[in-house]
C-alpha cells in the first residue's frame, strides 16, 4: 500500500493531516478550557475544593441526589 503512494502525494496527505489535527487540538483545548472555568464557577458555587472533589464525583453526587430526591418525591 505503501509503495502505491507518490512521493508527492505523501508530503500533501501529511500536511493536511497536520492541518486537521492542529485544528481538532485547538478545539478540544478551547472546550477543556471552558469546562475547566464551568467547574471552578461551580466549585466557588457549591463551596468545594476542584481538587480534592473530581468532576466525575461531583455530577456523580448529583445523579444520586436528583435520584434520591424524586424518589421522595
Amino acid at each position: 500500500f505503501i509503495n502505491r503512494i507518490s512521493s508527492e502525494a505523501k508530503p500533501h496527505h501529511y500536511s493536511l493531516f497536520f492541518l486537521q489535527a492542529k485544528d481538532q487540538h485547538s478545539v478540544l483545548q478551547q472546550m477543556h478550557e471552558k469546562m475547566q472555568d464551568l467547574y471552578r464557577t461551580l466549585s466557588k458555587f457549591y463551596v468545594f475544593d476542584m481538587k480534592k472533589y473530581s468532576l466525575d464525583e461531583f455530577f456523580s453526587d448529583v445523579k444520586t441526589f436528583k435520584e434520591k430526591f424524586y424518589v421522595s418525591m
